[in-house]
């Protein structure tokens, strides 16, 4: 998994054909969807539905699906031999790849390699599959959630298929976007665990990660780094927040504010959260500190007034603790 993450931290903006190529020989990815076991005797469609489904193409609706059962068999023959070597790397298997012919979405081809071309090109309705299908995942994740059928994801897309289906060029595209920057995109995504986590350490200046309380909860949470559920990924949105995981979230974010300023090695370090507030003598004037600190500051009227009162009586470190606490507990603390 350490490898398939310096894969894609290597490949995370080139052109979306080398990451197909690349994934498809990929240990961790071959292992999971059961690519070694694909034979040609003896064939394992799991890659070759996932790739379709989940990576390039996505589903379509049941009145117009973006591809067959038959394309999936077809592709599942062209991945064959694709395997592991002794040496723990890719390798492939002349002696299971079935050689022969195949047609995948009404064109022929005979490699795993060159099934991900035909992926790329694929064309239904006037509209290239995947550069709009991409369009949307990706604009979804950095924006608001859309469809490839939403009116945003057109211009998107024909630039991601224009640039040779290059990441980098539709991510730039997404940012400068002026639906990114727009009141539906504002507070539209629900952080993940980490994203919370890290938020708060960048945020608040800890040097380190606390050995205790933030991977803990990360689990408890459902976000294990290095360990996905699947090969979808962990899951997004509301799926995030429940009565268990928001008291989880809350104890980590407590652990990380109670353990900055602490030398240790084992804790935050950087310093207390209090040398933030430093020269500031009303509750007001900290708060506005905090907020604009962790939530833009933009909080509801009537939450501000109260961390107002709250401040005016934190004297003491522990409660100008529970004062970045409580602004780490507000709703827009979890909103992207």
């Amino acid at each position: 998994m350490l490898r398939q993450n310096q894969f894609f931290r290597t490949n995370a903006l080139a052109a979306f054909g080398q990451v197909l190529d690349g994934i498809s020989r990929d240990p961790a990815m071959i292992l999971w969807l059961d690519l070694n076991s694909n034979r040609k005797n003896s064939p394992n469609e799991n890659w070759a539905r996932e790739l379709m489904e989940l990576f390039a193409l996505g589903i379509g609706t049941p009145a117009a699906p973006n591809y067959s059962e038959a394309d999936i068999k077809q592709a599942t023959r062209a991945f064959t031999g694709y395997t592991i070597g002794a040496d723990g790397n890719f390798f492939f298997n002349t002696a299971q790849h079935d050689s022969s012919t195949k047609t995948v979405l009404g064109k022929t081809c005979e490699s795993g390699d060159q099934v991900n071309a035909i992926l790329l090109q694929h064309v239904r309705n006037g509209r290239n599959v995947c550069a709009y299908y991409l369009a949307a995942k990706l604009f979804s994740f950095f924006a608001y959630p859309v469809t490839p059928d939403s009116s945003v994801v057109g211009d998107l897309a024909k630039t991601f298929l224009n640039a040779g289906h290059s990441i980098r060029a539709l991510v730039e595209a997404i940012l400068k976007s002026r639906e990114f920057s727009s009141t539906t995109a504002y507070r539209a995504l629900i952080k993940s665990p980490v994203e919370e986590a890290t938020a708060a350490l960048r945020m608040l200046g800890a040097e380190r990660v606390p050995s205790s309380g933030v991977m803990s909860a990360l689990d408890a949470q459902g976000q294990r780094l290095f360990r996905p559920p699947d090969v979808g990924g962990w899951q997004s949105g509301r799926g995030w927040v429940n009565v268990s995981t928001v008291l989880s979230r809350d104890n980590m974010n407590a652990r990380i504010v109670n353990s900055l300023g602490k030398p240790e090695l084992t804790e935050a370090g950087g310093q207390p959260v209090a040398t933030l507030l430093q020269g500031l003598t009303t509750g007001t004037a900290k708060v506005d500190k905090v907020i604009g600190l962790l939530v833009d500051g933009d909080l509801p009227s009537t939450t501000r007034s109260a961390l107002v009162t709250y401040a005016n009586t934190a004297t003491t470190d522990e409660k100008t603790r529970g004062l970045f606490n409580l602004v780490l507990a507000q709703p827009a603390y979890q909103l992207n």
